[in-house]
């Protein structure tokens, strides 16, 4: 069976900053919006979306939980889409279309909607070990939450050491 792809929608763009224009706008926004707008410029049944895949690298916060199942209701999607939330870390949401497009593929799906949404500006910092180190107070270093497990780098989307 073949797939096709009927819409691309994209939200607007952000560079991350504390300050920057997107910083109050939270991931469930990003991708309620998105999802909105497919169904408004395509006019279809949300009760025929089978699946919503959605990549998130840093699913924390408010980009927690199943941001996809929670984004397919603020929509105002019909109760019976499901929807899962993919970490390939950089390449999030291009895997998340694979697998929306394998579903279709593999006859699981009839109608499966694939993408991506991040807000970096609202993923915490982290203080690891803080407590097991004593350091709750006082000087000390905030880390990324996207680091490699191994080493004390970021890591791309295949694993390699970025920077």
């Amino acid at each position: 069976m073949e797939a096709f792809i009927f819409d691309a929608v994209r939200t607007p763009r952000g560079k991350g900053k504390k300050d920057g224009s997107l910083h109050g706008t939270t991931p469930l926004e990003l991708a309620a919006t998105t999802l909105r707008a497919l169904r408004e410029r395509n006019q279809f049944d949300t009760a025929l979306v089978d699946d919503v895949v959605l990549g998130c690298v840093t699913p924390v916060g408010e980009q927690g939980a199943c941001i996809a199942r929670i984004a397919t209701l603020a929509a105002g999607y019909d109760q019976s889409v499901s929807g899962v939330q993919v970490n390939r870390f950089c390449a999030s949401g291009l895997e998340a279309c694979n697998m929306a497009a394998a579903q279709v593929m593999a006859g699981q799906a009839e109608l499966s909607i694939g993408g991506g949404v991040e807000a970096m500006s609202n993923v915490p910092r982290f203080l690891y070990q803080g407590r097991l180190k004593g350091q709750l107070y006082g000087d000390m270093t905030l880390e990324d939450g996207v680091q490699g497990a191994l080493v004390d780098r970021n890591v791309g989307p295949k694993g390699e050491v970025m920077g």
